[in-house]
């Protein structure tokens, strides 16, 4: 509930129907420069800035979101206080090595080098790559 509580004093701060927003309409919002800021997926930089329709082309910039300093545990329906951050600007989808793998730490370096915050605020910004980047890496 604080969670959602917090979202609802956010709505007072947006465009009218913000709520019921779906994905096309963020991106939209931002673009036309009705909105000041956008959390949405990578590929919002790349929209903004390639979009025909957008008025903030040359006025944006990027920013991993911050993370939190309390996480709530659905096992003991308490909110832990302990640093949360996701892992880079993207976002990210995941890597996962088999425990197989003769290769692990190897496997381990290549994720680490591909999730790191180097190389996904390079990706997210190149033109056909803003949504998930790395999913475009075919091994």
């Amino acid at each position: 509930m604080r969670g959602l509580g917090i979202w609802i004093d956010t709505l007072k701060f947006g465009p009218p129907g913000m709520a019921n927003f779906a994905g096309h309409d963020v991106r939209n919002s931002f673009v036309s420069g009705q909105t000041a800021m956008a959390i949405d997926w990578a590929d919002m930089g790349v929209h903004a800035v390639n979009s025909p329709a957008s008025v903030i082309k040359d006025k944006i910039g990027y920013a991993q979101l911050p993370g939190s300093t309390e996480v709530f545990n659905s096992l003991t329906h308490q909110w832990d206080k302990r640093a949360n951050k996701v892992s880079s600007i993207s976002g990210n989808w995941t890597f996962f090595v088999s425990k197989a793998s003769k290769n692990k730490a190897l496997a381990f370096e290549f994720a680490a080098h591909m999730t790191s915050k180097e190389l996904t605020k390079k990706m997210t910004a190149i033109k056909r790559h803003g949504g998930q980047p790395l999913a475009h890496v075919a091994l």
